[in-house]
């Protein structure tokens, strides 16, 4: 029987029985399984461009990208209107049914523009989804519930990468337009959706504050303000991302001019990083704090630029999966640690922005990165370093780049400590000389 259309109040939704916010769990970690589906074209990269070797790599790229790009403003708009205007439920069954639909049209057709075109449609049903997850997780749970449920939703995510990851991959080896039917496990999300999930009731639009209030406020407004070190998190989270996206994209390519596979082998590889890094998402707290003894996100951009670096020289599968397990031991700490602690300090008017530009971070990483691995051929070639490299293909020069800017921004992050720690003696004698006079 599918779930009442009829919406509950705070007081309903906190009388749920366990069995019923159970089954709204189950809804709410599918649409986090299921947006991770743009992993799916991930391994099959190489067998698109030599698909449409008419295009170049950028506009082939767009077919895993472009979602990415759309969500940047869909994402903004159904926060808005998402339980003000529009129910939950039609956002997320009319989402769902998109992505359902548009992500199995490239199945039938062969025009790249075609295929561009339900790929940006696909992107608006999966950022409709993206919109809204997070905001009905807050509504149904609370407390230590909510912050074992959010890790659970992790775990989804995670979980979701690596499937659709490896079943592109398998489907690539068949014909590149079989990777688009692993879009149908999207419609399992429809149906718990369907069936499970529960309506929140309406909330009315926060109305306008008074002049009075406005002036009042004006001093403390200004203030209010994102603090620089809440940026400096930000841009790390866009960082990793992108660096992280740049091996991803390049890892095909990488697995092709090694000989060692086909796109299969980039997925297994792909979910063999995937799996370690759940691990290590799963012990963040006890592995970032004897890190954190030695420099803490310094030392894990060093680390990064170190299994780069590795991972230009390895001509086996053994020893590319360990390089990109040791990416993301220290690449997600990074991640983690500047999530974790982009909103320290900063007030809390200014919270909500903080995460959104965290999330606006990634979304732009994922959509740059075409233009990133086209600018990695230029630049790495201008650098000396570079010609120590093995080969001059498309993976070493994305790999190059990569190492070189996490080593700009390891030394970026080591003035910035000795600046601080400096800061902080001058201000302790400062302190200590006025107490003495």
């Amino acid at each position: 029987m599918a779930a009442s259309s009829k919406t509950l109040s705070k007081e309903q939704i906190a009388n749920l029985s366990k069995r019923e916010k159970t089954t709204i769990l189950i809804a709410i970690l599918s649409l986090y399984f299921v947006v991770c589906s743009t992993m799916t074209i991930s391994p099959a990269l190489q067998t698109l461009y030599n698909a449409f070797p008419d295009f170049d790599r950028t506009t082939v790229m767009y077919i895993y990208t472009l979602p990415s790009l759309v969500g940047i403003p869909v994402t903004i708009l159904i926060g808005l209107i998402a339980g003000t205007k529009v129910r939950y439920r039609t956002i997320l069954l009319s989402a769902t049914a998109l992505m359902v639909v548009m992500g199995v049209a490239p199945f039938f057709i062969d025009n790249l523009y075609v295929i561009l075109a339900c790929r940006f449609l696909f992107g608006i049903g999966q950022a409709s989804c993206l919109g809204v997850e997070v905001s009905l997780m807050y509504m149904f749970f609370s407390g230590k519930e909510l912050a074992r449920y959010m890790g659970f939703t992790q775990v989804a995510g995670s979980l979701g990468n690596i499937v659709f990851m490896q079943i592109g991959g398998i489907l690539a080896t068949t014909g590149w337009h079989m990777v688009f039917l692993a879009y149908l496990i999207v419609t399992v999300a429809f149906v718990l959706v369907l069936l499970f999930m529960k309506e929140p009731e309406l909330i009315a639009p926060a109305k306008k504050a008074k002049a009075s209030d406005a002036a009042a406020g004006a001093v403390s407004a200004r203030k209010d303000r994102i603090p620089l070190a809440s940026w400096v998190c930000i841009f790390l989270v866009f960082f990793f991302t992108l660096v992280f996206q740049g091996l991803t994209v390049s890892l095909s390519s990488l697995v092709s001019e090694l000989g060692i596979g086909d796109a299969a082998t980039t997925g297994t590889l792909s979910s063999i990083s995937m799996v370690f890094g759940m691990i290590v998402s799963a012990f963040f707290g006890p592995i970032f704090s004897v890190t954190k003894r030695f420099g803490g996100r310094v030392l894990c951009l060093f680390g990064m630029a170190a299994a780069f670096l590795i991972m230009i020289n390895m001509r086996s599968f053994v020893g590319i999966a360990a390089s990109m397990c040791l990416f993301s031991f220290f690449g997600l700490q990074v991640m983690i640690s500047s999530m974790a602690s982009a909103a320290n300090g900063a007030p809390d008017s200014v919270k909500g922005k903080i995460g959104a530009f965290c999330q606006t971070g990634v979304k732009i990483a994922v959509f740059i990165v075409s233009y990133y691995t086209a600018a990695s051929l230029a630049v790495a070639p201008a650098t000396g370093l570079y010609a120590f490299a093995p080969s001059a293909a498309q993976y070493s020069a994305d790999l190059w780049t990569g190492a070189l800017l996490c080593i700009i921004c390891g030394v970026v992050g080591i003035v910035a400590l000795v600046a601080k720690k400096g800061k902080g003696s001058k201000a302790v004698k400062t302190e200590t000389a006025s107490k003495t006079a």
